[in-house]
């Protein structure tokens, strides 16, 4: 029995699926049935109940799956005792909704349970982050849109839905009790993020495939800071299509009118990005379970 199998198997049990413990582990799913019949072998039983459609684990199952956790726990504590460096550092590049509105629910519950690493992060838009990746001066990248990048492993960990954010007045209340169109919204003066933002990305992208043009909005201002984007709305300054995260407080509070957009388009993934034939270090394996386990639906 090898530290590798029970990864494979406490995997598998968490995401409840072959291909996902494969994707979150960085393995083959070959590889992860592989791991789990030699467990299955030389342990003389089923750990898991197989069928084309659903995957139960068994009480022999069951019962390896808590005392694997204990044992890679262990392992892990182990490891972080007898580093030869008391603090490691984890070099992260995100762009402003993964930086601003996510990353800072992961690093405290990451440092809670691995108290010996520390971080340093560096906010860009996408292109800056991948820029500074293929310098090779981070771990990791967060970015709102995927780019042909062979060397690269894109890896989805959250969805985010783009929406229209817009002054909280009554016109634009008008417009919301009106339920109205695309079409329509896309005729007020709007407020654009700078051209290599992911965010600007998918939203030119999310555009075209509802047939309208950015080269024909009443474009009023272009912007590199969300938060100062959000402000200008505040005072009335125009619309604009942003990250759903990014305004989720103010739709709650009120200061900000909120129109879902409706449209399976209109949602994005946030991706993980790395270097595809760099084998990642454990505590940055660790490192993206935590991210992925926190964002991610299991199937």
């Amino acid at each position: 029995m090898e530290f590798k199998q029970l990864e494979a198997f406490v995997a598998v049990v968490e995401w409840n699926s072959f291909s996902e413990a494969a994707k979150h582990i960085y393995l083959t799913q070959p590889t992860i049935s592989s791991h789990i019949r030699s467990l299955e072998t030389e342990l003389n039983t089923t750990l898991l109940n197989r069928t084309t459609k659903h995957m139960e684990v068994t009480e022999d199952g069951q019962y390896l799956y808590e005392e694997a956790q204990k044992l890679l726990k262990l392992r892990g504590r182990i490891y972080e005792k007898f580093s030869q460096n008391p603090v490691s550092t984890i070099r992260l590049g995100a762009s402003t909704i993964p930086a601003l509105y996510l990353l800072p629910n992961v690093l405290p519950v990451f440092r809670k349970k691995h108290p010996i690493y520390q971080f340093e992060l560096w906010q860009s838009d996408s292109m800056g982050v991948l820029d500074r990746l293929q310098e090779h001066h981070l771990d990791l990248g967060f970015v709102g849109t995927k780019v042909n990048l062979p060397d690269y492993t894109f890896i989805p960990f959250a969805r985010d839905e783009l929406i229209i954010a817009a002054p909280a007045n009554d016109y634009y209340r008008q417009l919301q009790e009106e339920h109205a169109s695309l079409e329509r919204l896309m005729q007020e003066p709007v407020i654009l993020r700078e051209n290599s933002s992911g965010t600007r990305k998918e939203a030119t992208l999310f555009l075209e495939r509802m047939h309208i043009s950015v080269s024909e909005l009443n474009v009023v201002a272009q912007m590199n800071d969300q938060e100062m984007i959000k402000s200008f709305i505040r005072k009335g300054l125009g619309i604009s299509i942003m990250s759903g995260f990014s305004v989720a407080e103010e739709e709650k509070n009120g200061s900000i009118l909120v129109f879902h957009l409706g449209e399976a388009s209109s949602w994005r993934n946030l991706y993980i990005v790395y270097e595809k034939n760099k084998k990642l270090p454990q505590h940055i394996q660790q490192f993206v379970h935590t991210i992925c386990h926190m964002f991610m639906e299991k199937p």
